[in-house]
C-alpha cells in the first residue's frame, strides 16, 4: 500500500499523483479513464527511497505513451456514453436506466442553488427525476463545475444504492441457492475500480453500478464472485466452473424471453463474451 503521496500539477496533463510505496521495487505508471479523488488521471508509484521527481521524470520520458492512452480512453468513453454504458458528464435530459427504474436529469430554470428528486410511475415502471438549476449548465450544455457535477453524481449514487441493495441481495441469494454456494454476507459499495470482490472470509462486496448493467451482465458478475468462494484465483478450474454456470444461467434467461441472453448463449465462448461486454461498461 502507498504510504506517502503527493500531488503535482503538470502543464499538459493537469494533476499527477506520485506515491511512495515500501513494497515497490520499480517505478509504475498508471493512466485512468476517469479522474481520481484529487482530479488526477495519472498516478506514478515509486520505491520508498526514491524521490518524487524520479517518478515525474519517468512519466515525462513516456509522455507520448500517456498522451496516446488518454486519447484512446477519451474516445472509448465517448462511445460508451453515446451507447448508454458510461456517464461522463451531467446534462439536461441525461437518462440513466437501471434494472428496476429509470432516472432522468432535468435542468430547471426555476431552481436556484438546490437539487430535488421526485419519483413517478410511468407505464408501470418507476421513474425518478433529478432536477438541478439550469444556471449550472456550461457553454457545452453540461454541468462543467466539478463540485456541482460531483454533487449530482452523489445524488445519483444514492438512488442507485437504494435500488441496488434489495435487488442484488435477492439475486445473489437466488443464484447462490440454485448453484450450491454459501457466502457469509453481502455489502454494496460505490467502488471506482471493480465491479465486485470476494474476501477470504466468504464476504461478497458488490458495486452499486451493477444495477445499471443488463441482467445477463449483472448475473455474470454475481456468478464470478460466487465462483471465487471455491476457486480463489482465475485459473482453469475457476473458468471451467464459471463457464458452465454462465451457460446454464443464460439458457434460463433466454427461456424467460431475454433476447440478449440468447445472443450471448450463441457465442462460442459465452463466458468470454460476457466478460468482454462488462469491460465495455464504465463505473462512475
Amino acid at each position: 500500500m502507498p504510504v506517502i503521496d503527493k500531488l503535482f500539477e503538470d502543464k499538459e496533463f493537469g494533476p499527477v499523483r506520485v506515491m511512495r510505496n515500501r513494497r515497490s521495487r520499480l517505478i509504475g505508471l498508471k493512466v485512468r479513464g476517469r479522474p481520481g479523488k484529487y482530479g488526477e488521471r495519472i498516478s506514478v508509484t515509486v520505491p520508498y527511497l526514491m524521490r518524487y521527481q524520479d517518478g515525474l521524470d519517468f512519466m515525462d520520458r513516456r509522455r507520448d505513451w500517456v498522451r496516446n492512452v488518454l486519447r484512446e480512453q477519451d474516445e472509448a468513453a465517448g462511445k460508451a456514453a453515446a451507447d448508454g454504458r458510461a456517464m461522463i458528464s451531467v446534462r439536461d435530459g441525461l437518462p440513466v436506466h437501471t434494472l428496476v427504474s429509470d432516472i432522468l436529469f432535468r435542468a430547471d430554470p426555476e431552481l436556484s442553488g438546490k437539487v430535488t428528486v421526485r419519483g413517478s410511475m410511468e407505464d408501470g415502471r418507476l421513474t425518478r427525476t433529478i432536477r438541478f438549476p439550469a444556471e449550472w449548465l456550461g457553454a457545452g450544455g453540461s454541468v462543467s463545475d466539478r463540485a456541482r457535477s460531483e454533487m449530482l453524481k452523489e445524488v445519483l449514487a444514492g438512488i442507485l444504492r437504494k435500488d441496488a441493495r434489495p435487488y442484488l441481495a435477492a439475486r445473489l441469494a437466488e443464484l447462490a441457492e440454485r448453484y450450491g454456494f454459501r457466502y457469509r454476507r453481502m455489502t454494496v459499495k460505490h467502488n471506482l475500480s471493480n465491479w465486485g470482490s470476494c474476501s477470504s472470509l466468504g464476504n461478497i462486496n458488490l458495486n452499486l453500478n451493477l444495477i445499471r448493467l443488463p441482467k445477463p451482465l449483472c448475473d455474470y458478475v454475481l456468478l464470478h464472485e460466487l465462483c471465487h468462494l471455491r476457486e480463489r484465483n482465475h485459473g482453469p478450474a475457476f473458468h471451467s466452473i464459471l463457464g458452465s454456470l454462465c451457460r446454464d444461467n443464460l439458457a434460463r434467461l433466454a427461456a424467460e424471453g431475454c433476447q440478449e441472453a440468447s445472443t450471448y448463449l450463441s457465442s462460442p465462448d459465452p463466458e468470454g463474451a460476457l466478460r468482454k461486454a462488462v469491460a465495455g461498461w464504465m463505473i462512475f
